[in-house]
């Protein structure tokens, strides 16, 4: 998954032109070699973020609906923009979900090919 995801931000780039490799007609055997050949641990050493700070994201959007979850208990009224906010957190813990292993703002790209 961590190869698709540098792939699609233009992690991997050509040696000759320096492009970076999005177009399926780019991906030569020779490149696709290479590309398999590249380390998940080398992807994840170009990324600037850790499980610590995707995590500590992740407990402060869930902040919310423990709240939330402690004013019910307590029958204290909730609006409906709170209501439609906890909708929006639980896309948001989505996301964060499908996107933990994604690098983060990768400065430099990995060459392959021939």
């Amino acid at each position: 998954m961590q190869h698709g995801f540098f792939i699609s931000m233009g992690g991997f780039v050509t040696r000759q032109g320096h492009h970076p490799i999005v177009e399926p007609e780019q991906f030569m055997e020779e490149i696709l070699a290479d590309i398999r050949a590249t380390k998940v641990q080398d992807i994840e050493d170009k990324s600037k973020a850790n499980a610590v700070s995707k995590g500590l994201a992740l407990l402060r959007t869930l902040w919310f609906p423990v709240q939330m979850l402690a004013r019910a208990v307590q029958h204290l009224p909730i609006t409906a923009l709170e209501i439609a906010t906890v909708g929006f957190t639980i896309l948001n813990l989505l996301m964060y979900g499908l996107w933990w292993y994604k690098p983060l703002d990768v400065q430099r790209p990995i060459m392959v090919g021939p």
